[in-house]
């Protein structure tokens, strides 16, 4: 097996030497301990970023680093079913410095963007992107999450028979779906964003003025010392009312 990834390796270094990035295809034979190290680096480079310039004007070249490093997680076939896990390294990484799941939205929008026009591998590759992507937004729930689907619902990918025959014959995968389909059927389960916004955020019950409600006290306290003090001078004329009725 080592020998195998070996030959592959070897087969893809021209490619990698000349810049050129990982495809899908070439991703799927990196196993979990190849991609956490591919991670790993990311992070340790990211680091390096802000450790050798001011860490303010550091923060936008690592968080870029990680983004692509995301990007190519994403676009690695999720057969072995570890990208959520692989996912949250390079999330706890990057809250550090932005909220996870904005730089997700920038992910999407910029693979959306970039589908029209691309060659056959690299539109497979894309297609992957938005197929994980769908995956890790249907755990999150919260109207960031919607919002990053509902882009992908409207995008309306279409599957040329060309991206077809490449899953099949080269991915060895059955018949692709349109994520865009897949992203409307997660949509129909879950409430509107609005709604999401308002469970997320109740309201809470008004509570009067701290004056008032002393205020309130206080006559209820008045009150109640008036009836007594009514009640006690009324039972005397009582008793005696009794004692002439029953004379």
């Amino acid at each position: 097996m080592k020998f195998l990834k070996i030959l592959i390796l070897l087969y893809h270094l021209p490619l990698l030497a000349s810049g050129i990035q990982y495809n899908s295809k070439m991703l799927s034979v990196k196993d979990y301990e190849e991609m956490r190290q591919i991670i790993q680096n990311s992070i340790l480079k990211s680091k390096e970023e802000i450790s050798k310039t001011n860490p303010n004007e550091g923060v936008d070249e690592a968080v870029e680093k990680l983004k692509e490093t995301f990007k190519l997680l994403l676009q690695r076939p999720n057969t072995d079913q570890v990208l959520s896990s692989l996912t949250l390294m390079l999330q706890n990484e990057i809250t550090n410095y932005q909220p996870f799941i904005t730089v997700f939205k920038d992910v999407v929008e910029e693979t959306l963007s970039a589908i029209p026009a691309r060659n056959l591998s690299e539109q497979v590759s894309l297609i992957y992107i938005i197929e994980n992507s769908n995956t890790l937004l249907k755990g999150i729930n919260k109207p960031e999450s919607t919002k990053a689907l509902q882009k992908i619902a409207d995008a309306n990918i279409e599957i040329s028979r060309e991206v077809a025959n490449y899953y099949i014959l080269e991915m060895h995968r059955g018949k692709p779906i349109s994520p865009s389909h897949i992203a409307q059927d997660i949509l129909k389960n879950r409430k509107p964003a609005q709604e999401q916004i308002q469970s997320s955020n109740p309201q809470k019950k008004e509570r009067k003025p701290t004056n008032q409600r002393v205020k309130n006290k206080s006559q209820n306290v008045l009150l109640n010392l008036i009836k007594r003090w009514f009640g006690e001078k009324q039972k005397p004329e009582e008793t005696s009312k009794n004692q002439d009725t029953s004379s």
